[in-house]
């Protein structure tokens, strides 16, 4: 991915995890999309390391507003906040061919820009104003206008109650007496509206000669519930209100002073222990330090079947060297070399599959008969858990080639079995490429046993779309000869190149 120079943009919709709880269930859960579930938080971080360009997307998630839960968790998985932001603002802006407008605070440019009431990826962060091409969009009320601590007087018709009242956002408060309440506070930039319980009185608690149930005995008096409201003037609050008793109040709170500003104190996540990746992520997948590598390797004393004139070989002995046989024969060494003992073991050349419909993502193009267009090499799949098997029976090479379904298939692939390879380090390079065609009962798919309903239906239709094919392919090669004799003899310009209808 790296290497094709590409920009991409990430979703953040990780994946739910399973439930493995019942084991007759669990065993149903691949090792494959448990990898999904455990890395797909790091895939950001993974392309911030790796240097490629990304955006980020709301795309794909079950609601909108788990981005910045799903965000924060990319964090905690590598992702840094600065290449975050930049994946937001900066390089989408790049990838649009606008940054020259937007995507950055610069003179000149868009007066595009948030407010926010902290670091803008804080949990309890809030936008304050969205300001859209100089336009101010007010979204939530500043708090650092109102916030702080109030001596807060209540007045009853039993007399005057003193409180201390925090203000700590636009809907959270603290109210002090003679115990902490936790309010309901709601600020609407002018409206103030507070309502609380103070907890339950005694009466007659401590009385001399208290007793149980007796005279002078506590009797509990219900807890009130008052609400009050009223506006903000300036540096205080005041209003009016009302009690569980229906007694009429009114309130006053004057500010203090401001209150300790501390920054998200949200306790920092032990950053997740991940299990190693492993190539491909599937059952018997390689970690990154068992991955097979070439070696300078010399195998004495074995059975050697050589394919060549001279046949098999008895104590002879195999240097292999660059990935490449060196040396057959008797008596070799090498300096370096890992020696392993083949004594009473057979060395043979490796199994070629030349017929194979493994390690590829589909195998055949249906909506035509003739889909000489298509390839194998576009679509191999290096995951595939044939691959594994098939290095277990013996095979190094495999063939793979388009299934019989249509007459002309497509572009076959010469695959060498790398597992843990990428779809590229499957292909084998330098080979001369080839294409499948294919006769019989598959391709004419007969009607009474198939349900075909694509030409052709009958052996006659083969042959003759196999006759088509070629014909046209013929006649396209024939208008491109003329037409490059016609270039050499004329000068013709590429405009002036003949069109065709046909395909070949």
């Amino acid at each position: 991915m790296k290497a094709t120079n590409a920009a991409f943009i990430l979703p953040l919709n990780y994946p739910a995890a399973m439930d493995v709880e019942d084991p007759t269930e669990a065993r149903f859960v691949s090792l494959g999309d448990l990898k999904h579930w455990e890395l797909a938080p790091t895939n950001a971080a993974s392309f911030e390391k790796a240097g490629i360009t990304f955006c980020l997307t709301t795309a794909d998630l079950r609601a909108p507003n788990q981005f910045f839960t799903n965000l924060r968790k990319a964090f905690e998985y590598g992702l840094s906040e600065e290449k975050a932001f930049e994946a937001l603002t900066k390089s989408p802006a790049q990838l649009l061919g606008i940054y020259d407008k937007v995507g950055s605070l610069e003179t000149g440019k868009i007066a595009n820009f948030l407010v926010t009431s902290g670091p803008v990826f804080a949990e309890k962060t809030s936008i304050i104003e969205n300001w859209v091409q100089g336009i101010k969009y007010q979204v939530k009320e500043d708090v650092s206008a109102f916030a702080g601590l109030y001596d807060m007087v209540v007045t009853t018709p039993a007399g005057k109650e003193t409180y201390k009242l925090e203000v700590k956002t636009g809907n959270t408060a603290t109210l002090v007496g003679n115990d902490t309440m936790q309010v309901r506070f709601t600020h609407d930039g002018k409206q103030v509206k507070i309502n609380y319980a103070p907890q339950a009185r005694r009466r007659g608690a401590g009385a001399p000669g208290a007793r149980p149930g007796g005279p002078g005995a506590a009797t509990a008096l219900p807890a009130t519930a008052v609400r009050l409201t009223g506006l903000q003037n300036g540096k205080e609050f005041n209003g009016s209100g009302v009690d569980s008793l229906g007694n009429m109040l009114t309130w006053t709170a004057t500010f203090v002073k401001a209150l300790d500003v501390k920054e998200d104190s949200a306790r920092k996540k032990t950053a997740p222990e991940i299990g190693k990746v492993t190539y491909p992520a599937t059952p018997f997948g390689w970690e990154e330090d068992q991955k097979p590598k070439q070696e300078t390797i010399l195998i004495k004393n074995a059975t050697v079947w050589t394919n060549e004139k001279e046949g098999v070989l008895q104590n002879a002995d195999v240097l292999i060297r660059d990935g490449k046989i060196a040396a057959v024969g008797k008596n070799l060494s090498a300096n370096g070399a890992k020696t392993i003992d083949g004594t009473g073991k057979h060395v043979t050349a490796g199994i070629i599959d030349e017929h194979s419909h493994i390690a590829a993502a589909s195998i055949n193009e249906g909506g035509q008969s003739v889909t000489s267009e298509v390839r194998i090499a576009d679509n191999l799949n290096p995951d595939d858990i044939n691959i594994y098997r098939q290095l277990s029976g013996g095979v190094t090479s495999s063939h793979i080639l388009h299934g019989s379904a249509n007459v002309i298939g497509g572009q076959t692939q010469l695959i060498k079995l790398r597992w843990g390879g990428n779809d590229e380090e499957l292909k084998f390079k330098n080979w001369t490429g080839q294409i499948k065609f294919a006769l019989g009962e598959n391709v004419k798919r007969s009607s009474s046993t198939q349900g075909n309903t694509r030409y052709p239906d009958t052996r006659m239709g083969v042959e003759q779309v196999l006759v088509d094919a070629f014909t046209r392919a013929r006649d396209y090669e024939n208008e491109w000869k003329a037409y490059n004799s016609a270039k050499d003899k004329k000068g013709l310009t590429p405009a002036s190149r003949p069109r065709t209808g046909c395909t070949g």
